[in-house]
């Protein structure tokens, strides 16, 4: 499980709809579905109901969503702490000095090792 499944599952719960996850998200529609499909595999559970209209969260696709609207808010919080403190540097990304990618680079790019970037065992 990572973040972009979450992200990507916790946007077509919002909207109902694959198509217009996708849209909102800016990317093709079956990469969101890929996402989903890799997550709901991952869990062994189904978290949508699809239909001919859209996709409703099944009662565990409810519970994730809660916990991923947590994560993030949490995420966000971080973000704010590290930021408002003065300890983050106002630098880009250097793969030469190792480390994250930022939240604007794809997971699969440089520093695509770190845990929560990773679609592996985070």
């Amino acid at each position: 499980m990572d973040l972009l499944q979450l992200r990507y599952f916790c946007k077509v719960a919002d909207l109902r709809n694959f198509t217009k996850a996708a849209a909102a998200l800016h990317v093709a529609q079956p990469a969101v579905t890929r996402q989903v499909q890799l997550l709901e595999d991952e869990l062994g559970i189904r978290l949508l109901t699809r239909h001919n209209r859209g996709a409703m969260p099944t009662e565990a696709g409810n519970r994730l969503r809660a916990g991923a609207e947590a994560i993030f808010a949490l995420l966000a919080q971080v973000k704010v702490d590290v930021v408002s403190r003065g300890l983050a540097e106002p630098t880009s990304f250097d793969s030469t000095r190792g480390g994250c990618p930022s939240a604007s680079e794809p997971a699969d790019g440089p520093g695509s090792h770190c845990a929560f970037a990773s679609s592996g065992d985070a």
